[in-house]
């Protein structure tokens, strides 16, 4: 369901998979595989790839690579529960609408836009 990009820190892995979602986690299985490579990756089978690297939205909007669905995660170091358990709550209530979407989620705020088509 879920395909976690290496920047991701390990504990929102730990948390998700608890939550009781499949994480592919990059950094357990394809350490430093290249943006590109997670991408299509990602494809099949399909996985939102969550990742705090923003470079995730220059490949989707400036380059039109095609996914599946991006949850960025915007933090400063000090608010990383906060954000976890930001991500968790989004994941109980909109999950099944994060499918076509790049979701960023921060302390203050979650925005949502669509995937270009």
């Amino acid at each position: 369901m879920f395909l976690a990009d290496e920047s991701l820190n390990k504990n929102p892995i730990t948390a998700i998979r608890k939550s009781g979602y499949e994480v592919f986690s990059v950094r357990e299985r394809m350490p430093s595989e290249k943006d590109l490579q997670i991408t299509a990756f990602s494809l099949n089978p399909p996985r939102i790839i969550i990742t705090e690297d923003k470079d995730f939205g220059e490949l989707v909007y400036h380059k039109n690579i095609r996914v599946i669905g991006v949850i960025l995660l915007r933090y400063l170091p000090h608010g990383y529960y906060v954000i976890e358990n930001k991500l968790l709550h989004y994941l109980a209530a909109h999950l099944h609408e994060s499918i076509g979407k790049f979701i960023v989620i921060t302390a203050r705020l979650t925005r949502i836009r669509f995937l270009p088509s």
